[in-house]
């Protein structure tokens, strides 16, 4: 199965940088060095202007700035926290952003500004991940002003900027325009010469925005559009992942249908659905490794152990790849439900047939069905798990009180 990378220019060195930089992390803070005391310390000589390593040569040749923005490509963000160290490389992308400037203003040689444009395009993209309001950035004027550039790749690079832009504000309109907008990234899919990770991506952001903005008839309009057209790729691996749209298509329209359910047991028995019929049923997408899933179960049992008297069922579906993992896992918590596994190695992990079937790319994602077999809620986790059964089963103290209210 195609594996997505977070980011569609994930190959850049300075990419693994920022994601390293936001990604929530304790840094180490370096020992300070202790000062001798006062009276053995010999005055101090005049401090010489401090150089800063990031300032853009001034009168430098094109080759001496294509030198620097080399260099600064190997910067490393300085500090001890990491706000420092945001901070510091934000100054390196925002040095290298001038630096290519000045090269596109000294030559109109094709290798040189290409270098140049590609770089600049490459520090604003990442600038707008760090800095997402600020009107200062001109990346998406500046991609406009690349559309047509003689280097093919750097104008598709630019291309991807503009109609990325166009996915993340894809539910901001009315339904029409919304439409519209999925047809243009429809066809940029359709014309690249070849699809790969990144429009992959691009078509299941595109629906998921849509879906997280609860337009879920646009949205499984957009899977499946997007799945059609992955479908009929030469690459085996993105025509797998159409599967996966096709899937997500019908998961958004869950809401008010059946839910169609089979698989094997982890003992290796089959699963009978139908005899969960009349009940209250959680279905429960997750994996031993998976840290919010783990995090949820004790709610699941809190839930579980008031309600199942009253009718509540869970299945849980696990998409680990390892017989083993799991397996340890049940043995130190026993969990008083059903749990379906695949030992098909093609079949596991994510491309667990009812990942696939309905479209599964986060975990946990849970389903819950109501006594008539219907999809009530595709988000019943936390709070909103107690509040549907509830809904459904009545209060828990409804049992309790029933003989003393005769």
């Amino acid at each position: 199965m195609l594996r997505l990378s977070p980011i569609d220019e994930a190959k850049r060195p300075m990419v693994a940088m920022i994601l390293l930089l936001l990604a929530p992390a304790a840094w180490t803070v370096t020992a300070m060095a202790q000062e001798e005391p006062a009276a053995q310390q010999e005055p101090a000589a005049p401090a010489e202007p401090a150089v800063d390593p990031l300032a853009v040569p001034e009168n430098a040749s094109v080759e001496e700035l294509l030198a620097f923005l080399q260099r600064l490509e190997g910067e490393e963000p300085q500090g001890t926290t990491r706000a420092e160290k945001i901070k510091h490389f934000t100054k390196i992308l925002q040095a290298m952003v001038a630096t290519s400037d000045k090269i596109l203003e000294l030559t109109m040689e094709r290798e040189p500004r290409s270098t140049a444009a590609r770089t600049k395009l490459a520090a604003l993209k990442l600038l707008k991940r760090i800095y997402p309001t600020d009107k200062s950035n001109n990346l998406l004027e500046f991609a406009r002003s690349l559309a047509n550039d003689p280097d093919p790749e750097l104008a598709a690079e630019a291309e991807m900027v503009l109609i990325a832009d166009k996915a993340m504000s894809i539910a901001d309109g009315d339904d029409a325009a919304a439409r519209s907008g999925l047809a243009d990234i429809a066809a940029y899919i359709q014309k690249s010469k070849e699809i790969d990770e990144r429009h992959v991506g691009l078509a299941r952001k595109t629906a998921e925005i849509l879906e997280d903005a609860g337009k879920l008839e646009l949205a499984a309009e957009a899977y499946e559009m997007f799945a059609k057209i992955l479908a009929a790729s030469d690459n085996p691996e993105v025509r797998s992942y159409s599967q996966k749209l096709a899937g997500a298509a019908r998961k958004a329209t869950l809401i008010g249908k059946p839910l169609e359910l089979t698989g094997t047991k982890f003992d290796g028995g089959e699963f009978d659905w139908a005899s969960y019929k009349g009940k209250v049923v959680l279905i429960d997408f997750w994996a031993t490794w998976c840290g919010p899933c783990r995090a949820e179960l004790p709610n699941v049992l809190e839930q579980y152990a008031k309600y199942h008297d009253k009718g509540f069922e869970v299945v849980g579906i696990s998409l680990d790849e390892e017989r083993g993992e799991l397996e340890a896992f049940l043995k130190e918590n026993e969990l008083p439900w059903v749990t379906l596994f695949s030992d098909d190695p093609m079949a596991t992990g994510w491309d667990h047939p009812l990942a696939t079937y309905y479209g599964i790319f986060g975990i946990p994602a849970t389903m819950l069905v109501d006594q008539k077999g219907n999809v009530v809620s595709l988000s019943a986790r936390g709070p909103e798990l107690a509040e549907q059964l509830e809904k459904l089963l009545g209060p828990v103290e409804d049992t309790d009180t029933a003989g003393g209210n005769d």
